[in-house]
């Protein structure tokens, strides 16, 4: 097919560039404490996979990193549960770099992978 034309002026430069600083700066990013405990989030779809690292701050979770992933046509044939323990996975090992040799809580929204909270 063709490629799709987007008509991209000023006020869509605009637009992108305040959506840039909104997502990057406090208090939605913050920067990451290594002594505070980590909170990853993860999340999959159909589609895709998506993580958030979050840490407690004066009583409230924030972001302080995210990660998305599109999945392959393989993937894409997993069943739901599946899809979410193949987030977990691929969440803690994105944030490997924070995790490590830590004691975190993991939080996903999959009833049937709830059972780790028990492990």
């Amino acid at each position: 097919g063709q490629p799709n034309i987007v008509n991209w002026d000023d006020n869509q430069e605009r637009a992108y560039n305040s959506l840039k600083i909104a997502v990057t700066s406090k208090p939605v990013l913050q920067l990451p404490d290594v002594n505070k405990k980590f909170v990853p989030r993860t999340d999959a779809s159909n589609r895709g996979l998506g993580a958030a690292l979050m840490q407690e701050n004066e009583g409230t979770l924030f972001p302080v990193a995210y990660a998305s992933k599109k999945l392959t046509d393989r993937e894409r044939k997993y069943s739901v549960t599946e899809r979410e323990a193949l987030a977990i996975a691929w969440g803690v090992k994105k944030f490997s770099l924070y995790l490590y040799g830590t004691v975190f809580t993991l939080q996903t929204d999959h009833g049937a992978l709830q059972f780790l909270n028990a492990a």
